[in-house]
């Protein structure tokens, strides 16, 4: 059995808007958060060079997670939940 988490960090990821961010950084977060392996106080930072605002963010990357997730393990809840 996975134990969850008792640990709350603190996540800050440089270049949140390019490629690899957006093929694994996420998706990995995504599967962490809905294995319960990603404490429910974690913050993560998304640092990127282009002028968006947080609400640009979270939908260009619940756009990307819907791309790279696999469809059987989506779940549009969670994936908004975790951004």
């Amino acid at each position: 059995m996975v134990e969850s988490s008792n640990t709350r960090c603190d996540l800050m990821i440089f270049g949140a808007m390019g490629d690899l961010a957006h093929r694994k950084l996420f998706p990995a977060l995504y599967h962490l958060d809905r294995a319960g392996l990603l404490h429910r106080d974690s913050r993560i930072l998304a640092v990127a060079r282009r002028q968006l605002n947080s609400k640009q963010v979270r939908e260009a990357l619940l756009d990307k997670l819907q791309q790279y997730v696999q469809p059987e393990e989506f779940d549009d809840q969670a994936a908004k939940a975790l951004l």
